[in-house]
């Protein structure tokens, strides 16, 4: 709970409390999320320190802005249409066109009570973002290719086609030196629902990100492939019961080459051109291990870093449903673009806390994404108090100002 005190003088009402999901619409809408300050009723005179209300209100000493509050808001819940127009508020702060794609699924569990979905988030639209199972899957692994170019039976891709770019726009080639666009992802979240029948109501859903944007899924022959045996092993597996419960999991950028614009630096690695342009989560010695999942129609597909398997009925159904948060700068995003705020700060700050958020709900079963982020946020700043210097005060004065 959050204690946030009345500011009426000599008024006698005891503080109101807010609980952390209480905070965002509050925001949005009371307090003015995108940073302009309001103007007093009386004389139109602009009150002052808007921003610093908001993050001194919300946040441990006031270490937060408004637009690194809304990128954390879209690294936990970013089905939430408070997280719309996100965008990663790293330095320098270009203006950018922020806008997110959408995709419902419905796949089915295969004949050996199997099922899944995995996500490669994508900036392109048609490009797939997800790879996932119907009733004549076979398998009880994430093998996601029977052959060079052919999908493994019981597997489909899925696209995100209301993304506005096309990987022709995005891709940096010799011919094309100069990409329309480029962009980075800010978050991406699926979520699984069992949609079968009452009858067979049964089995677990285990929601799984790799913390280091390490695949996923399987190439030719089952290598690399994921069971629930190997998620049962890992802490930052979320596990609920698929009968009843929603579960979700959400990715972010995790480094520096993530968080920044895709296509910048990229040519071609190991022959194919253009993969890190529209899938910025493959990257590195992804690349140089051949780490990739899919050549899909004869493209390849970049690193699928998130999976949900479930277990349950053979042939019975559930639901999807992914959500990209995305950034694009470039000749053809020019139009489109809004001002971006930068807040080093308090970016490294979420990006800390967010790492923590499963630990704290494997430990505490209880917490909401939300909750969660709340409890290491707070954590990080105690942390980082002996660590601060005069010029990381003053960066954030003027940035609270």
């Amino acid at each position: 709970m959050i204690n946030k005190k009345n500011n009426v003088k000599g008024s006698g009402k005891q503080p109101k409390m807010f609980t952390v999901r209480d905070i965002i619409p509050m925001i949005s809408k009371k307090l003015n999320l995108s940073g302009s300050q309001k103007k007093k009723k009386n004389g139109g005179k602009k009150k002052p320190g808007a921003i610093s209300k908001i993050a001194r209100s919300i946040m441990p000493s006031g270490t937060l802005s408004a637009c690194a509050l809304k990128y954390a808001l879209a690294c936990t819940d970013p089905f939430d249409p408070n997280a719309q127009g996100a965008c990663i508020p790293s330095f320098p702060a270009l203006d950018s066109h922020k806008t997110h794609g959408f995709v419902r699924i419905d796949g089915q569990i295969g004949t050996l009570g199997v099922g899944w979905i995995v996500v490669a988030p994508t900036l392109a639209n048609n490009t797939p973002i997800a790879f996932y199972t119907n009733s004549s899957f076979t398998l009880a692994d994430t093998t996601v290719l029977f052959g060079p170019n052919t999908l493994q039976t019981g597997v489909s891709p899925a696209f995100m086609g209301n993304l506005p770019y096309a990987a022709s726009d995005l891709v940096h080639t010799v011919s094309t030196n100069n990409p329309a666009v480029a962009g980075r992802i800010v978050s991406c979240g699926v979520s699984i629902q069992y949609t079968g029948t009452t009858l067979n109501e049964s089995g677990l859903s285990y929601c799984y990100r790799s913390p280091s944007h390490v695949n996923v899924v399987a190439k030719t022959g089952g290598q690399n492939a994921t069971e629930t045996s190997d998620l049962s092993q890992f802490i930052e597996v979320g596990i609920e019961s698929f009968d009843r419960m929603r579960c979700e999991v959400v990715d972010f950028a995790t480094s520096s080459n993530e968080t920044g614009y895709s296509g910048a630096n990229e040519l071609s690695l190991d022959g194919e051109v253009g993969t890190v342009c529209c899938y910025p989560y493959t990257q590195g010695n992804q690349h140089q291990n051949n780490q990739r999942s899919v050549s899909y129609n004869s493209v390849a597909v970049g690193c699928p870093t998130m999976v949900i398997m479930v277990t349950g009925v053979a042939g019975q159904s559930f639901h999807c449903d992914v959500i990209c948060h995305v950034e694009y700068i470039g000749r053809k995003a020019a139009s489109s673009a809004t001002p971006s705020h930068a807040d080093p700060v308090g970016f490294q700050h979420v990006l800390t806390a967010l790492q923590n958020i499963q630990t704290m709900k494997t430990a505490n079963p209880k917490m909401t994404n939300w909750s969660a982020f709340y409890a290491a946020f707070k954590g990080v700043v105690k942390a980082a108090k002996p660590l601060a210097v005069p010029a990381a005060k003053a960066a954030l004065a003027s940035l609270l100002a």
